[in-house]
């Protein structure tokens, strides 16, 4: 039996929806081998039935709606590293996106970002605005940051026998972080990290690239390219890897790599975050900051003005 050695694993997808609210998808699953059979015994009985009753167990309820006409998918933390979990048990090379207002504005200004983030496995609210308007929206989740999912899903997988590829970053980012993360987490299976150009790859550059993470065999590929760059990334690989996720973590390969400091986790809580990456580079952040978010705040206003009216409010 496969076990986390020190939790409970969750599992579960989001449906699919074109509406405001979906249906919500339960699972109830204890560790991996419980996710493995009620993954298979939900897909015939949407009912939910714990393997003993006795036992602690922690009930899934992931919905996906609607952020300013970008597919969001609202669950707690927890629910969020068991999903990705177990993707594990079938390899069909899922993906992940971590959305927060930089990028659910972005998706209202470009159609292939917002197709993109359409066919996502797992949209995560990466930002308290995120989490704050589903709340208004009738859906109670937590924030589901790319940094700290990638950090939960690697410690937990090490005792799966889980293999990590480490995608992005500046130079020598990657591999940097990949010392850091064997170091930190004894028996992770760091199995490859590459730093790409800055600049687009050549089709020629991206077919290298594919080809050399697949060799690798990885479960797992993390991606830290920059938004929306990475999410395109995630998109053109899924088609052309055989590994169980997608993920594309951003920040994160700076952050645990040591390259460039987070803010202290209180502003994290109160959604202040931006004013702490504003503070470290304003040059560069200070204009998107006042454009996109003060975007997000009409767009999400006239949402929330057509929900209470009963109208499925969609931005143009």
């Amino acid at each position: 039996m496969l076990t986390t050695g020190g939790g409970d694993v969750w599992a579960g997808t989001a449906a699919n929806t074109e509406g405001r609210l979906a249906r919500s998808t339960t699972i109830c699953a204890p560790n991996l081998a419980d996710v493995v059979e009620r993954r298979v015994a939900c897909r015939r009985d949407s009912r939910p039935r714990c393997p003993d009753p006795n036992r602690r167990v922690w009930y899934q309820t992931v919905t996906r709606l609607r952020i300013i006409g970008v597919p969001v998918d609202v669950m707690r933390f927890e629910e969020a590293v068991g999903t990705v979990l177990g993707w594990m048990a079938d390899r069909t090379s899922r993906t992940a996106h971590f959305c927060n207002v930089h990028l659910t504005v972005s998706a209202n200004d470009s159609r292939n970002l917002l197709e993109t983030l359409e066919s996502g496995n797992l949209n995560a609210t990466d930002g308290m605005p995120l989490v704050w308007m589903a709340r208004r929206l009738g859906a109670h989740g937590e924030r589901v940051s790319g940094p700290d999912l990638m950090l939960a899903v690697m410690d937990r997988s090490r005792a799966l026998g889980a293999r990590h590829y480490l995608y992005g970053g500046g130079a020598g980012v990657a591999e940097k972080l990949g010392r850091r993360l064997a170091a930190d987490l004894p028996g992770l299976q760091v199995v490859g990290a590459l730093s790409p150009p800055f600049r687009p790859p050549t089709a020629d550059e991206l077919e290298v690239d594919l080809a050399r993470i697949q060799a690798a065999s990885p479960d797992f590929v993390w991606v830290g390219l920059g938004a929306p760059k990475q999410e395109y990334w995630v998109e053109e690989a899924r088609g052309r890897l055989r590994v169980a996720g997608i993920l594309a973590v951003g920040a994160a390969f700076d952050f645990h790599s040591g390259s460039k400091r987070r803010a202290p986790r209180w502003m994290q809580r109160t959604g202040t975050e931006w004013l702490f990456r504003l503070s470290r580079e304003p040059r560069r952040l200070w204009r998107r900051y006042a454009v996109t978010n003060t975007r997000f705040i009409v767009l999400a206003t006239r949402q929330l003005i057509g929900s209470s009216a009963g109208i499925d409010s969609e931005p143009d």
